[in-house]
């Protein structure tokens, strides 16, 4: 059985959070491709409706305009607290982006959790954000994260001996362009 990907309609995407580091979570995906063994965020699934395994299933969130982005200055914004905003889907449906262009402007602050590389893409809207982070995880033991624990993450196409190497080329781009990583 394939990925199943549907495409919803949510009143919102901004969620207020109880999180400490963060104002409001934004999570512009429900599940997500990666299929992360360890991922803490699995516990999602049970919301869903989906008989799908974690990383069986993909809902693409399609929301209204966000009013007045200008209230959220000030506030820090989760992008990713369980779901990988950078995850394969946002390739084809940019919903992520779709989020940053919405928010540019607005003086509230980014912080991003992702796998990918495809966060890359979006830099140019990333670092108008004041105080942008973006954080990935790397694993000491790329052969084993591919082979059982992130089967599906954007490192796996790359060999594992370089992974770590070109995640790093990844973070200090991120930095070159005064967006602070870890």
């Amino acid at each position: 059985m394939g990925l199943i990907i549907r495409e919803i309609e949510v009143k919102g995407v901004l969620t207020k959070s109880n999180l400490p580091v963060a104002d409001y979570s934004v999570n512009p995906y429900v599940g997500c491709a990666h299929g992360c063994k360890y991922c803490y965020a699995s516990f999602m699934k049970r919301f869903t409706n989906h008989p799908e395994p974690w990383g069986g299933f993909v809902d693409v969130k399609h929301w209204p305009p966000i009013q007045n982005p200008g209230r959220y200055a000030g506030k820090e914004l989760f992008i990713g607290s369980v779901t990988d905003p950078y995850q394969p889907a946002e390739a084809e449906y940019g919903r992520t982006r779709a989020l940053l262009e919405q928010m540019r402007g607005s003086g509230c602050a980014v912080s991003i959790a992702t796998k990918s590389d495809l966060v890359l893409r979006d830099l140019d809207l990333i670092r108008t954000f004041p105080n942008a982070r973006v954080s990935w995880s790397i694993t000491r033991k790329p052969s084993l994260m591919f082979s059982v624990m992130a089967v599906n993450s954007s490192c796996r196409r790359f060999k594992s001996r370089i992974c770590r190497w070109i995640c790093l080329c990844w973070l200090r781009s991120l930095d070159s362009r005064g967006v602070s990583s870890s």
